[in-house]
């Protein structure tokens, strides 16, 4: 069974290739924008750039077996099957209060693991715990 098919679970993972030398700094950048999202209403003008940009790509899914089998396929699955139109308008309903108050539920510190596979230097292990521990100080 996927995380994804209850209600009360899920993921929002954030991928990231860097390498060792600059894996601070993206981390860092990261948490940086986790927090001003939980902080600050999203811009209008970006809501709907965002908005529009998803609509076009629910439009536009029509043309792929792929895009329909899985969505209409794992839709009869799981009992939870959507039409385009039904989600392009729960879409334009989303608010950037909406957004923020799911951001500082997703966002807060108990919420969030970290994760970094690969190459690790001397210190980075200490270093990113500061981070983290400045993220949760800040939230």
């Amino acid at each position: 069974m996927s995380i994804g098919a209850n209600d009360e679970t899920g993921c929002l993972p954030f991928d990231q290739s860097t390498s060792p030398e600059t894996l601070i700094q993206a981390v860092d950048a990261t948490m940086t924008e986790l927090l001003k999202i939980a902080r600050n209403p999203v811009p209008e003008v970006e809501l709907e750039r965002v908005r529009h940009s998803y609509i076009f790509d629910l439009d536009y899914s029509r043309d792929s077996a792929y895009e329909m089998g899985g969505r209409y396929g794992w839709g009869e699955l799981m009992g939870v099957v959507r039409s385009i139109e039904e989600d392009q308008a729960e879409a334009r309903q989303i608010t950037s209060a909406m957004l923020q108050e799911t951001a500082r539920v997703l966002f807060a510190p108990e919420n969030l693991r970290l994760v970094a596979v690969g190459p690790w230097k001397r210190g980075m292990k200490k270093e990113l715990r500061q981070l983290v521990k400045k993220y949760a100080v800040h939230f």
